[in-house]
């Protein structure tokens, strides 16, 4: 009988090896089985710690191959884009993959500027952001999650990715495109965050709307009321959208 247990014992330690070496002080314990008697109590004990063992599993990912350099890609929100009649509290917006929390924490916008507060929770791939109080009503709201949204590997985002949803019947449809060049080689500008006015306007006041542009160096406006706009881009360094003439 003894002899049996051993053999069990044994087996159980290779596969604790293999499993999981941060559980490894188990093994202590299962030196307790030599001084049971009783064949079948030692099995008993010998099943509970397999159990033990597998519950501290961490799934970590695969080692090995080429390294990741793609960007996270949403896969889905909800609601879902051009949703109208929205009476809801939060939307999510479901990634690919992991992201980098306060990547998407600082670089989550809401269009137009109508001093609409928010949180924003996690649920594993996906962000939550809840509205701290109702929405306007009859109103257009975008939500853009921007360009320098990463993943754990700090792979940035290729392109802005726009929630747009109203709280009335209609969705308003207006866009507006254009590119972000390097004056001196002439090629595309990504990540930079271009400011909107709806005419007449102030520089000195925050904008209307705010895009990013993407990796090409184009930025959208898209889902924009009626009327008569002007774009700028400047250096938005403390992200308030709007120009400091100071600097």
């Amino acid at each position: 009988m003894y002899g049996l247990i051993r053999i069990h014992f044994t087996m159980f330690e290779k596969m604790l090896h293999q499993a999981m070496q941060n559980c490894i002080y188990l093994m202590l314990v299962m030196k307790a089985l030599y001084t049971y008697s009783n064949y079948f109590a030692g099995l008993i004990i010998l099943a509970a710690l397999v159990f033990i063992v597998k519950s501290c599993a961490t799934p970590v990912a695969p080692s090995g191959g080429e390294p990741d350099r793609t960007g996270p890609v949403v896969v889905s929100t909800t609601p879902e884009n051009g949703t109208t009649n929205f009476t809801g509290r939060e939307v999510r917006f479901t990634f690919d993959k992991f992201v980098d929390r306060n990547s998407f924490r600082q670089n989550v916008s809401i269009e137009p500027d109508l001093g609409i507060e928010f949180d924003i929770s996690f649920s594993r791939r996906s962000g939550v952001i809840e509205f701290t109080n109702p929405l306007p009503e009859n109103t257009t709201i975008v939500i853009q999650a921007g360009t320098d949204v990463t993943d754990t590997n700090r792979n940035r985002m290729d392109r802005p990715h726009v929630l747009a949803l109203s709280t009335g019947d209609v969705l308003d449809d207006g866009v507006i495109t254009a590119r972000v060049l390097d004056a001196e080689t002439g090629r595309g500008e990504s990540g930079r965050r271009v400011l909107l006015y709806r005419e007449p306007f102030d520089l000195a006041e925050r904008a209307n709307y705010l895009a990013i542009s993407d990796t090409s160096g184009t930025v959208q406006f898209g889902y924009i009321s009626e009327g008569t706009y002007k774009a700028f881009w400047l250096n938005d360094v403390n992200r308030n959208r709007r120009w400091d003439r100071e600097r």
